[in-house]
């Protein structure tokens, strides 16, 4: 180890020209301006990944921000269940239904969103053996979906 150290100096030295070195001009590895280049060029290139990145994201929110759900989202009232709604939830859906400004009412398990329940349990005739497509289950009432809407 000492010996690969002893070397590993020397080496070293002998880059060094000496008469450079008493003039004050010696200049190892990366001198300021290329060290001062390099790094203005590494943050032009991460502020264009950045700028190009922000806009991707930018896009995708327009994209689904317009897109058509299927549903009109201005006439939805969404209320977060808890087991007082869930216990009551026939009776208050008999009183809703009683004004004129409810449409139809209807029960989902949580944020259709972000569904957390999946499964690759279905099965049909042509089903290959090996395949295993992930289904989401929404769990919801018969009046999720008005039939008269679609």
């Amino acid at each position: 180890m000492r010996v690969a150290c002893g070397k590993l100096s020397c080496f070293y030295t002998i880059r060094i020209y000496p008469v450079k070195v008493l003039k004050g001009n010696a200049q190892l590895g990366l001198t300021g301006n290329t060290l001062r280049k390099s790094l203005v060029i590494i943050q032009f290139t991460t502020s264009i990944i950045l700028v190009v990145g922000s806009i991707a994201v930018y896009k995708q929110i327009v994209f689904i921000s317009e897109k058509n759900l299927g549903f009109d989202k201005d006439n939805i009232i969404v209320v977060d269940q808890n087991e007082g709604i869930v216990k009551s939830y026939q009776a208050i859906k008999n009183d809703l239904h009683q004004l004129a400004s409810f449409k139809n009412i209807a029960f989902g398990g949580n944020n259709i969103f972000t569904i957390p329940i999946t499964t690759t349990d279905p099965v049909w005739a042509s089903k290959p053996d090996n395949s295993s497509i992930l289904f989401k289950v929404y769990r919801c009432d018969a009046e999720f979906i008005s039939n008269d809407e679609y």
